[in-house]
């Protein structure tokens, strides 16, 4: 509505609000469909998933948090082996079935490459072990598996520039390693 103000008055802004809503309402449509999505994948594939949105501060003078995107967080310690990167066969399966839903957006060519994303999808992978070895070694390890999940990511079509990786090692546990 601002942008819409300053180029064109009050009609302007009636038509940058109208916009902004759209746009707003389609990106929250997305997000919706796609968790949908993964909560179907999870209860087909036995995983613990946990959503929550992702926010940033606002720079509007409402200063209220926006949402730029999804947070899932998977935690199954049978989709590798201890000590492994290699997926398990089911492990596989999951991580296929994962990424086919964000592969669900993309816009494709007539050779099935992706053109373009939904809403500039990018994606996190963060890698995670278990606390079996040393710091440096599940440094590593998380790494690695992190980078495996992003093959399974850009064999289903998510453009490889698209795809960032994170190992999290000892340094963020998601369970509490006690067995």
């Amino acid at each position: 509505a601002g942008v819409g103000y300053a180029v064109s008055g009050k009609e302007g802004a009636l038509w940058g609000g109208a916009a902004g809503a759209a746009i707003g309402c389609y990106a929250g449509h997305l997000w919706q469909t796609r968790m949908q999505e993964l909560e179907r994948v999870a209860k087909e594939e036995n995983l613990n998933m946990t959503f929550q949105p992702l926010e940033y501060a606002s720079a509007t003078s409402s200063g209220a948090p926006e949402s730029a995107g999804l947070v899932t967080q998977v935690e199954d310690g049978s989709m590798f082996a201890t000590g492994s990167a290699v997926f398990t066969p089911s492990g596989k399966q999951a991580a296929q079935k994962l990424a086919a839903v964000y592969v669900a957006g993309l816009q494709k060519d007539a050779k099935g490459n992706a053109t373009k994303a939904d809403s500039n999808l990018q994606i996190l992978v963060v890698g995670h072990t278990d606390a079996t070895g040393s710091s440096a070694l599940n440094q590593a390890l998380s790494q690695k598996r992190a980078k495996e999940f992003g093959k399974i990511l850009e064999a289903a079509g998510i453009p490889v520039k698209d795809i960032y990786y994170q190992g999290a090692g000892s340094s963020r546990p998601i369970a509490d390693n006690s067995d």
